[in-house]
Parts: structure tokens; sequence; C-alpha cells
């Protein structure tokens, strides 16, 4: 009996052992997983952020350097590029970073952040909702060459991974504004036609009451008819707050002159301000549609006389953070920061 007994306890020992192999194996391999899962980690927060850059300085060169109107899709994917390759992940250089993985095109604002979408081609027309954008995709994929090549696994390999994917895709987009404060607006208006055909001139010129100046400009009051010295004059100086224009606003064109405009003007010289683009053909007295913005910049104004007008040029490519919405509507310069939505 004593002997059985001697036996059965070594029996005993023998499967303690195996099953302390069987779990040390395990603990090992669960701890290489972990370690490679943690590096993994490490490298898709290199690669999204690479990405989120790129698209962030690809949305930026959208407008760049001649304004909105004709968005540089080139400037953005080439500036988009260059932006990724100045980084790194799983310590390798990014700078074999190519256009391949750059799209340039409209985000639609109904659309789901949070699903991946591939952007409208850029010749979709322009419309409320579409706005210009940039997406960038960084990968490290099975097949891939240099900064591409997959991440490897270093202690994972004894459960058969020895490399593992990664991927990260990033949109920003750039939009003009539909909405503008009444104290980032100047209460004058152009015809629509005459801005589209000069606001990418660099040289001066000239805004006037009663249209007397080629610009064929008038004075406004806005969504209010009030025409009072003190009303008109707190447009002029941004201090009427509350309020803002948006495209396709009716606002009213006040008639005649008002000495006490270029006045208050003159304060405002070094300034830059939206000035409401209407429909052209439009009449004093009356109200208009605004049918988009232009920013401004007040050089000169000249209150003297029996033609007072007040000078300065068009901005393009002006970013303005005080104004707000997203657009997609014919516009003139202006724009939004560039915000990520994906």
């Amino acid at each position: 009996m004593k002997g059985r007994g001697q036996i059965f306890r070594r029996d005993e020992s023998g499967t303690v052992a195996v099953l302390m192999t069987v779990m040390l194996t395990a603990m090992l391999s669960l701890a290489a997983l972990v370690v490679d899962l943690g590096h993994l980690t490490t490298v898709r927060s290199e690669i999204r952020k690479a990405a989120e850059a790129g698209a962030y300085a690809g949305a930026r060169a959208l407008g760049l350097p001649q304004g909105i109107t004709d968005w540089n899709w080139d400037n953005a994917k080439a500036t988009a590029v260059a932006t990724v390759q100045q980084n790194f992940a799983d310590r390798l250089s990014l700078g074999d970073f190519t256009s391949a993985n750059v799209q340039v095109g409209f985000w639609d604002m109904t659309w789901d952040p949070r699903t991946e979408h591939d952007l409208l081609p850029t010749s979709t027309p322009a419309v409320l909702g579409k706005v210009a954008a940039v997406k960038v995709t960084v990968v490290k994929q099975q097949g891939g060459t240099g900064s591409s090549a997959p991440v490897a696994a270093y202690f994972a390999s004894v459960m058969g991974i020895d490399s593992m994917g990664a991927k990260s895709s990033a949109v920003a987009m750039i939009s003009p504004p539909t909405q503008i404060p009444y104290q980032d607006a100047f209460p004058f208006a152009l015809p629509h036609t005459w801005v589209a055909n000069h606001w990418k001139d660099t040289a001066t010129f000239q805004v006037a009451a009663n249209q007397h100046v080629d610009s064929g400009g008038q004075w406004t009051s806005f969504k209010s008819t009030d025409n009072s010295a003190n009303y008109i004059d707190n447009l002029l100086m941004g201090t009427v707050t509350g309020d803002s224009i948006s495209v396709g606003d009716p606002i009213y064109i006040q008639n005649g002159e008002r000495a006490s405009i270029y006045n208050v003007a003159q304060t405002q010289v070094g300034e830059v301000r939206y000035i409401p683009v209407v429909t052209d053909n439009f009449v004093n007295g009356a109200f208009t549609t605004v049918v988009a913005y232009v920013p401004f910049e007040i050089t000169y104004v000249h209150g003297s006389g029996s033609d007072p007008y007040v000078e300065g040029r068009f901005k393009p490519g002006w970013v303005d953070p005080k104004a707000n919405g997203a657009g997609g509507t014919p516009y003139f310069g202006g724009q939004l920061p560039p915000k990520l939505v994906q």
C-alpha cells in the first residue's frame, strides 16, 4: 500500500508540472500579446496624428493663394502629402507617403462622421451643405513596403502572429460662412456681377452711398428699415450685437446719402469687414436678397466734399473665426477656419 501511495504522489507531481508548464506558456503568450497590442495602439495613435495633421494642413491650403471661388485642389493635396511626410510611425519616417492616399472633394454635412465616407467629386455643384474637404489615409498593411509595411509583432509570433495592420483616416473641411454677425459686417451692399468680376483684384476701389462710384454700391440698414443716425453709426462701429445676416436673407437698401456714415467709417480704417453681396439691379428704398459675402479691408475714408467714399480692397482667402455656419454656396474670399470632421 505504501508503494502505491508513493506512486500516486509521483503521478500527481507530474500532473502539476504539466499544468504549470501549460499555464506558464499561456501566461507568457498573453503577456506577449499584450505587449504587441500596446505597441500596435501606439502606432495607430501615430498614424492617426499624421493623418489629422495632413488633412488639416491640406484644408488650409484649399483657398490659397487666390481665394475661395477656385478651390486649389492641387495645392491642398500637395500640402497634405508634405505634412504627412514630416511624421513618423512605428519608428519609421513617413517620408515615402504619396498622394495616392489623399483625396480631395466635398464633404456632405448630412453624413455621419462616425462612418467613413469617400469625398464627393471636385466637380460637385456648389450647394449649401457640400463643403470642400481633404481626406488623408495612412495605412500599414500586409504587403506594404517602407512606411506602409505592417506593424511587426515581436512576441506574439509564438502564437503565429507575425505582423499586424493599422489604418487611420481623417477628413478636414473648409467652408464659406453662411452667417455673418452684425458686428462683423459693413453696412454697404455691392451688386453680385461687379463683385464676381473684381473680387480677386489687388487694387483698392471705392464704395459709396447713392451708387455714385463704379462699384455701384449703396448703404444698407441690414434687416431693419431704421435709418436713424444712431442706429447706422452703431452698425458701422460694429456695436450692434445679437443679430446676423445669412445668405438668402432680405436686407433693406436705403436711399440717398448720409454724411455721418463717412465720419464714423473713418474710425474703422484698417479693419476687415464683410460687405453683403446682393442681386444685381437692386432698388433703393426696398429689400433685396443677400447672395454672398465679400471680405473688405478699409484703407481710407474720404468724408468731405460732394462725393464722399470709403476706399479699400477685397481680401481673398480671409479666415474669419467670428463668422459661423457651414456653406457651399458661391461666395468670394471669406472662409471659416479648417475643421476636422472625421
